[in-house]
């Protein structure tokens, strides 16, 4: 776009040199034609010298202003031109920056969907978990002592209140799943751990107990006088007497410690 801008100081001037330029031709004008010379004439074309001098500077001076009001109105023209291109660029990153945010709100729009759903999931995942830890605190119920000692840092990770817990989920699910682990370590393996049991008269004894897992576990005292089968009970595990298989149990207790050679032993066994 080219902006036309008329010098403000030309219509001035050209004013001052017409006023001017009258007065010269009626300075003229008034001479007397083939009169003869006088007094006063040297004085009016002095006059009229003086009027043609400034008329000749009113010129100059106007083409001067002309010359300046053209180089500046080149300049300002210069400067339109590199306006204009800067309001072309500004458009054309407006044009991008829509085009952008476009793109942004679609991306906003997934992110929100994928976020609604991730909540979704967690909130399904929080309430497996919430099952589980109630189902594992249930199942340590019916654990031996053993086992209930051996997972009892894990167990005790277990939240209370599932709704006012601070653990996040995966830790939940981590203390699950060791404890899951463990028992289910304990349970293929033979073990023989040496305990201190109430006998069937109230006293007490040192004893050593063989556990078959979580399913079965017997014990005899040193004097065979007294001996007991442990089993999974309805609220947890409990311990039958069975002094009259004082003698077997000791005798397998012996064959695991390697006391005594390996033979076929028939161990009764409790299913409650």
């Amino acid at each position: 776009m080219e902006a036309r801008i008329t010098p403000s100081g030309s219509p001035g001037l050209l004013r001052r040199s017409a006023v001017l330029a009258v007065a010269l031709f009626a300075a003229v004008a008034l001479l007397p034609q083939g009169a003869p010379a006088t007094d006063q004439e040297p004085e009016k074309m002095e006059d009229t010298r003086a009027a043609l001098q400034k008329w000749v500077e009113t010129r100059k001076l106007i083409s001067q202003e002309q010359k300046e009001w053209r180089l500046e109105e080149q300049l300002i023209q210069n400067r339109i031109r590199v306006y204009e291109g800067e309001i072309s660029d500004l458009r054309t990153r407006i044009a991008e920056m829509k085009v952008s945010i476009t793109e942004s709100q679609g991306t906003e729009q997934e992110l929100t969907a994928e976020s609604t759903a991730l909540k979704a999931s967690a909130a399904s995942l929080r309430d497996r978990v919430t099952a589980l830890e109630a189902q594992v605190k249930e199942l340590l119920k019916r654990m031996p002592d053993q086992v209930k000692n051996l997972v009892l840092p894990l167990s005790r990770s277990m939240p209370e209140n599932p709704e006012e817990t601070e653990l996040s989920l995966s830790v939940r699910y981590r203390n699950i799943v060791n404890i899951l682990n463990l028992i289910n370590k304990f349970n293929r393996e033979i073990h023989l751990k040496s305990e201190v049991r109430t006998l069937a008269n109230g006293q007490q004894a040192d004893v050593q107990v063989l556990y078959f897992g979580v399913g079965q576990a017997y014990y005899a005292t040193a004097d065979l006088s007294a001996a007991g089968i442990g089993t999974v009970g309805p609220e947890g595990w409990i311990w039958i007497p069975a002094n009259e298989h004082a003698e077997v149990i000791a005798e397998a207790i012996a064959i695991y410690n390697n006391d005594a050679p390996a033979a076929f032993v028939q161990l009764p066994v409790q299913i409650q």
